[in-house]
């Protein structure tokens, strides 16, 4: 399995972009890869997250993807809000906005008595490796080992910081959002500005 990293062609051992791997990912449903990844890290938290986090590590997941291989591991599309930059879709199926089959039966989400925060609870595991190249879940595991033991507050504080987050959404209420182009995704994750430019013309084939 050839390993395409961030350098001056994005191009693995057999010359294929990190476009080409978009392509082969968007062949599986979104909603399967997504599941996937939160199924990991909340199981790798005994069953439970709060979302903040969640949404945290699955971005931080995609983005190491984006610069290790050329391109993200969920295919979701992005934003800014006040703690951070979200997976957009991911986030509306997290919040109930959106109803997934995949994602509702092995996750759902929570509201502890007295709290405004939701957490997100494991309710079946689903293997990585069913779903994942095995490249991804190299990924996730490096992404946990990094960043699962803070708290969430060092987490978001972290994620206030990456340069591709729009900080006008940190200003503003609770639910605002900022779309983030997926140029902009890239940039922030090491591409230069012709690598970003070229792989998002690409990405938006597949899109």
């Amino acid at each position: 399995e050839p390993m395409v990293r961030c350098g001056k062609t994005h191009r693995g051992a057999q010359g294929r972009t990190g476009a080409f791997w978009a392509e082969e990912r968007s062949k599986m449903l979104f909603e399967d890869r997504v599941t996937a990844m939160a199924s990991f890290f909340l199981e790798k938290s005994g069953g439970r997250l709060n979302d903040i986090m969640l949404m945290k590590l699955l971005y931080l997941a995609d983005r190491r993807a984006a610069t290790d291989l050329g391109s993200p591991i969920s295919m979701d599309v992005y934003s800014s809000m006040p703690f951070g930059p979200v997976l957009s879709q991911t986030y509306r199926m997290m919040s109930l906005e959106t109803s997934s089959i995949i994602w509702g039966k092995h996750v759902f989400a929570m509201s502890p008595k007295g709290s405004s925060d939701y957490d997100v609870v494991l309710r079946k595991p689903l293997d990585p490796q069913k779903v994942l190249r095995r490249s991804d879940c190299k990924v996730i595991e490096q992404i946990w080992n990094e960043f699962g033991s803070w708290d969430k507050d060092a987490l978001v504080d972290y994620c206030h910081k990456l340069p591709e987050y729009d900080q006008r959404a940190w200003m503003k209420d609770e639910k605002s959002s900022f779309p983030m182009s997926y140029k902009t995704f890239l940039l922030g994750a090491g591409f230069s500005p012709d690598e970003a430019d070229a792989a998002a013309a690409e990405h938006a084939l597949f899109g």
